[in-house]
């Protein structure tokens, strides 16, 4: 099992930073993969460490739950991922509360069950794409429940970034897939910045 790598000063992870992640061995990520053309199977959020120290993160899988980042991927030889961050600068510029958009997808999400449902309208996504139709902006028929990069995609929605709103417009928040929000992560350098990874590299995903 390849060890995390950190980017810059061995640290724990902060509130507001996300991952995107991918189950090696699960069944389920493999479908995913699939049907998104991605090397991504999920994506989550960084949330407040406990005060012994425990880094969470708040994830859509059976619910939306928080749950331990060391034990889930860092120990985990399944689990490969990549943590963001928004880069300082940006928080400064845009007084951006990080705290208060936590607490509040906490609120709005925590205990919600996953939205399986959704996932057959990936399925078709993926079935017209193989004619050329791009249909990633038009409404997912099942709206109930939650998966993961939906919570994702109304974190970033809420930092309230101009250039990334404009690139969260082409999509809805229950037909993005994690692979969409890691594309448009990576395409805003001077926005979000990698601290950690293992197995996912920036450019080979």
């Amino acid at each position: 099992m390849p060890d995390a790598i950190i980017t810059g000063e061995k640290r724990m992870l902060n509130p507001g930073q996300f991952y995107f992640s991918n189950n090696k061995s699960g069944f389920f990520p493999k479908l995913v993969r699939f049907f998104t053309k991605s090397k991504l199977s999920h994506c989550g959020i960084v949330f407040f460490n406990l005060g012994f120290g425990a880094e969470t993160v708040i994830e859509s899988t059976t619910l939306v739950q928080v749950v331990p980042f060391q034990r889930n991927y860092r120990d985990s030889k399944n689990e490969e991922y990549i943590v963001f961050e928004l880069i300082d600068k940006t928080l400064s510029r845009q007084k951006i509360d990080l705290d208060k958009i936590l607490i509040d997808l906490f609120k709005e999400y925590s205990g919600q069950s996953y939205g399986y449902f959704q996932l057959l309208w990936f399925v078709f996504r993926w079935f017209v794409g193989l004619f050329g139709f791009d249909i990633s902006n038009h409404k997912n028929w099942f709206t109930q429940n939650v998966i993961c990069s939906e919570v994702l995609f109304q974190y970033l929605k809420a930092l309230k970034i101009l250039v990334l709103d404009e690139k969260l417009k082409k999509f809805n928040s229950d037909t993005v897939q994690a692979q969409d929000l890691f594309d448009i992560v990576k395409s805003c350098p001077d926005i979000f910045r990698v601290v950690e990874f293992k197995g996912i590299k920036l450019n080979e995903s």
